[in-house]
């Protein structure tokens, strides 16, 4: 290859190289690696090659190194990851792991040793091991090189000359000339002496205009012409007399618009009014007929109209009474609303339809939490940072592990990505299965994901913000979603409740009757004469059997 057949990722298009070094010519063993030509020079030019590709002793070598030399300075940088993917499309690599980049001043006869890349080749170098997909994001990478090259004099003098083509066309032409304003000519004497004299002329033919014409707007005869005498030596008797002595007399009289034009066209006349007017609402009898006059037909056509006018009555009433808002409590007498089963259907069958509104709709949700200005790009805005940013999930880390796959999941979706989506939700399933195995348990699930250790910003507990205690469901959501469920579990409780009122009550069943034990029947106390039939109180009964526990202790043992 040569100069002119580089194309510098300065430009806007990056070229992904393989650069073989060194030399097969020198006789010592090569070495491949991927590389791509961030600026041009007029006889070298920058290269981006990995980290650790040129030993030590090249490039400090390198550092000192004149224009025939072939490696120049150089300098190591990081930056962002890109990836590159099968299709030729640049995407956003899952890992964010920076990049190391080495920086190096090739000169011209380089270019015999770069080659078209072979990303298959198992011996090239790629800038991460194992990966040849990866590469540093080429606009960071030429900005980081614009400033080392701006900010410190490390190239020699003849190997500088790096800068853009927008830069090097503003050098070459030279700076406009600053147009000067022309400047006001004051005028002479003789100009306004000039400018005088053609304005007295000009009034002067003004002035023999107006005597012209007579008092009655009528031309004279015409004249000798009279010579002319300057206003300024003889003043004119016409400019004396007022205007409207010369102006023609006004138009007293109006004109006969109406003799011009004639009598407006006839018009025909309306009928009169009876004198009698009748009040037919009045005249209605009890059977909802009007009276008919003698000789003419039954009223059965109006008594079919007013039939028809009270059952649309009729039925506004019904349709007012089960408009009712289908969050509040049914009244008695009233048709419950069943407007949540309705939307409920509605969205299941815009669900089943498949065409991603429900999905576009939490998007939209999700972007006007997270940006609410509308001033973050695009990139910027996805599922994974909404969760590390709001979290919410401190009280359920096992939901926050789940929602952070998902996330996962979608942004790699609305990237394109629909076979690392895939492997997502399929571990997500493994780890699902292995937490229900494990009693809930979700510490060797969370390791079968194969995941590294979520951000902590997802466990923290939602922030209180200012009417953040008013809303009691997911932002995520739409509104249209939350009003039909309440209203569908509105309808389930009326149901419920509806149900229990119209079920017969069950009476409970009688108690098993204890068959009664014979009584015991207990000793009259001494001196209770208030209860001779033997109905003692309890405390009377535990007196009785004191005295005769003590009485029958006494005949057992007499006293001596």
């Amino acid at each position: 290859m040569d100069l002119t057949s580089l194309t510098a990722a300065e430009e806007g298009t990056v070229e992904i190289l393989e650069w073989t070094w060194p030399p097969e010519a020198l006789g010592q063993e090569s070495f491949r690696c991927l590389s791509y030509v961030i600026m041009k020079r007029p006889s070298g030019f920058l290269l981006c090659v990995p980290e650790g590709f040129l030993s030590a002793e090249e490039l400090e070598s390198g550092m000192q190194a004149v224009e025939a030399e072939s490696i120049g300075p150089s300098m190591t940088f990081v930056a962002p990851p890109i990836q590159l993917t099968e299709s030729g499309e640049w995407v956003p690599p899952q890992e964010v792991e920076m990049v190391p980049v080495l920086v190096v001043d090739l000169g011209v006869q380089v270019t015999e040793s770069l080659a078209p890349a072979d990303l298959t080749h198992p011996d090239v170098i790629a800038f991460r091991e194992g990966d040849s997909s990866i590469f540093p994001l080429a606009s960071e990478v030429v900005r980081l090189a614009k400033e080392w090259l701006a900010a410190s004099d490390v190239m020699p003098g003849d190997r500088s000359g790096y800068q853009t083509a927008v830069s090097a066309v503003e050098e070459a032409l030279p700076a406009p000339a600053k147009a000067k304003a022309p400047k006001a000519k004051r005028p002479t004497v003789q100009q306004l002496a000039a400018q005088q004299a053609r304005m007295m002329e000009l009034m002067a033919s003004v002035v023999n205009r107006l005597d012209a014409l007579g008092p009655g707007g009528e031309p004279h005869a015409p004249a000798q012409p009279s010579p002319v005498v300057p206003q300024a030596a003889l003043p004119h008797a016409a400019l004396q007399a007022p205007v409207s002595a010369v102006l023609p007399p006004f138009q007293a009289q109006p004109k006969g618009l109406a003799a011009v034009l004639g009598p407006p066209p006839p018009v025909r006349a309306q009928p009169t009014a009876s004198k009698e007017q009748k009040d037919l609402d009045l005249l209605l009898n009890p059977e909802g007929t009007l009276p008919t006059p003698e000789g003419q037909a039954s009223g059965s056509l109006t008594s079919a109209v007013l039939a028809q006018s009270q059952a649309l009555v009729a039925l506004v009433g019904q349709l007012s009474a089960g408009a009712s808002d289908p969050l509040l409590e049914a009244q008695p007498g009233q048709a419950s609303s069943v407007r949540g089963s309705i939307g409920r259907a509605k969205l299941q069958q815009e669900l089943s339809a498949r065409t991603g509104s429900f999905a576009t709709k939490v998007r939209e949700n999700m972007e006007r939490r997270m940006d609410p200005t509308g001033l973050l790009p695009t990139e910027q805005v996805s599922f994974m940072r909404y969760l590390e940013r709001h979290g919410g999930f401190a009280a359920q880390p096992l939901l926050g592990l789940i929602a952070w796959q998902v996330a996962q999941a979608l942004d790699l979706l609305r990237l394109g990505s629909q076979e690392g989506a895939r492997d997502v939700l399929s571990l997500l399933l493994v780890m699902l299965d292995q937490c229900a195995q494990d009693q809930g348990e979700s510490s060797l699930a969370w390791l079968l994901t194969l995941q590294s250790d979520p951000p902590l910003g997802i466990f923290q507990p939602p922030a209180q913000l200012p009417g953040s205690t008013l809303q009691t469901f997911s932002p995520l959501a739409d509104q249209r979603w939350i009003t039909v469920s309440l209203a569908y579990v509105k309808e389930l409780e009326t149901i419920a409740a509806r149900k229990v009122e119209a079920s017969p009550t069950k009476t409970q069943p009688a108690m098993r009757q204890l068959p009664k034990q014979p009584s015991i029947p207990l000793p009259h106390a001494p001196g209770s004469s208030d209860n001779p039939d033997g109905h003692l109180s309890k405390k009377q009964q535990r007196a009785a059997q004191w005295a005769a526990a003590k009485k029958a202790a006494s005949a057992a043992n007499p006293k001596k």
